[in-house]
């Protein structure tokens, strides 16, 4: 956590020290927006999967704040669903840096989040497992995507032009 105080000198009253409470994850959200409205003025609407995957971690930033920053415990339910959000976003954000189209069911990408929260309603003590299922399945999903070979090279065994 970061907090920005005001320096007194040793003999003053010690009790009236006015400190203003400002959470890390806050500064992150703050530059993180800083981020994705510069990547906006630059691409114009270029990498839509990233900058929708800058948005929400900017979003989960501050949930994570108000949550142990100030101790809203209302946000513990919004943060799985958040968490649940990210492989897909992760996931999609790779496959457009690679420049190539999507093959899966867009709709596919949308059942995390929502299998979280009918979890978060239904059986609140298996969410933690859902989440390492999910992230450790996308990532496998990821890993196994085939990645293009840097501009010049060649894949072994196949022909150079």
């Amino acid at each position: 956590m970061i907090a920005i105080g005001i320096m007194m000198p040793a003999n003053a009253n010690r009790s009236v020290l006015p400190v203003l409470f400002v959470p890390l994850p806050f500064v992150v959200a703050l530059l993180l927006l800083l981020r994705f409205v510069a990547l906006l003025r630059q691409q114009e609407g270029g990498n839509r999967p990233f900058l929708a995957l800058i948005g929400l971690c900017i979003l989960q930033s501050i949930a994570v704040g108000l949550r142990w920053g100030y101790d809203v415990t209302a946000v513990r339910y919004v943060l799985p669903v958040l968490a649940g959000g990210l492989p897909p976003l992760v996931l999609a954000s790779f496959q457009s840096l690679m420049h190539r189209d999507r093959a899966d069911l867009p709709w596919l990408n949308a059942a995390p989040p929502v299998v979280i929260l009918a979890l978060l309603v239904l059986a609140p003590d298996l969410i933690d497992g859902a989440l390492v299922v999910i992230f450790v399945g996308y990532a496998a999903s990821s890993c196994g995507s085939p990645m293009p070979a840097p501009m010049g090279w060649t894949r072994p065994g196949s022909m150079a032009p």
